[in-house]
């Protein structure tokens, strides 16, 4: 598995899954749950690029970008938070396609996700079907 939690996506097929009922914990920061996400998405049809931390993700998205969406966790490791992230994809890629995942259900956190340009925003833990209705709404 790569290094996470910020995925970079490219849908080859959305359908038919054995991640039904599945939950998406409250910590991707650890290991196993980001390696369980990771496959998650790959099983649900995603070729999916990993990074470290905020900094590596907008380097791969130089180098490798554009892609069609991006799944960021608020809280990245680095020095920039998920939203700050999307901010220096935007200096990257103006019409950057991003999801917001985080712990923090505050209306404020999800009120600036969204005026930050986040398509979606998912509070964890979320269940897998939640995530298909967001992955489907921001690239459509």
């Amino acid at each position: 598995m790569g290094r996470l939690p910020l995925f970079f996506c490219r849908p080859e097929r959305c359908e038919g899954s054995s991640w039904d009922g599945y939950t998406v914990p409250n910590e991707l920061r650890d290991a196993s749950v980001r390696e369980s996400f990771a496959e998650l998405l790959s099983e649900l049809g995603y070729e999916v690029i990993a990074c470290e931390n905020g900094e590596e993700a907008v380097k791969i998205y130089q180098e490798q970008g554009p892609f069609d969406l991006a799944i960021l966790d608020y809280t990245v490791p680095g020095k920039w938070n998920g939203i700050e992230v999307l901010r220096e994809l935007k200096k990257v890629d103006p019409e950057v396609k991003a999801i917001l995942a985080t712990g923090y259900g505050q209306t404020e956190t999800v009120v600036l996700a969204k005026q930050e340009g986040f398509k979606e925003v998912l509070v964890k833990p979320f269940e897998v079907k939640k995530l298909l209705k967001a992955l489907k709404a921001s690239l459509s």
